[in-house]
């Protein structure tokens, strides 16, 4: 079995996270429906969120060098986790304002968009060009 060069595993998961985020927006952004409870959209964006996380970094893992990996990781963890506090914080409360749920919406979106996954690629596109990768 022949080994995947580094750029068509990078196009892969671009593809995945772009199909990801279509999917989203398409089937699943149900933000401003009023029947659909809290939780339900808490529950959703958090499994988007993971998922498009977990394809980056199984992709970007296999060329990335260890700091740019390390920046995705840092990222992730510090977006996901003030997003968890937010959503604790509306579970429990209910009462944060809208501009507060504004900018969780704006991170959630940069999360699950391929923005990042492509800024990372290009980053390390052009600080290592001897590297095969596009």
């Amino acid at each position: 079995m022949s080994k995947l060069k580094p750029k068509y595993i990078f196009i892969f998961g671009l593809v995945a996270i772009c199909i990801m985020y279509s999917l989203y927006r398409v089937y699943f952004d149900i933000t401003y429906v009023p029947d659909i409870p809290g939780k339900v959209k808490h529950a959703n964006k958090f499994l988007f969120v993971l998922i498009v996380y977990g394809i980056g970094t199984l992709t970007l893992r296999r060329y990335m060098v260890a700091w740019m990996m390390l920046i995705w990781h840092l990222i992730h963890i510090i977006f996901i986790s003030s997003l968890l506090l937010i959503g604790f914080y509306d579970w429990l409360h209910g009462d944060i304002t809208e501009q507060i749920r504004n900018v969780a919406n704006s991170v959630f979106e940069f999360l699950i968009s391929p923005v990042l996954y492509v800024s990372m690629g290009i980053v390390q596109f052009r600080l290592f060009k001897n590297k095969e990768l596009i």
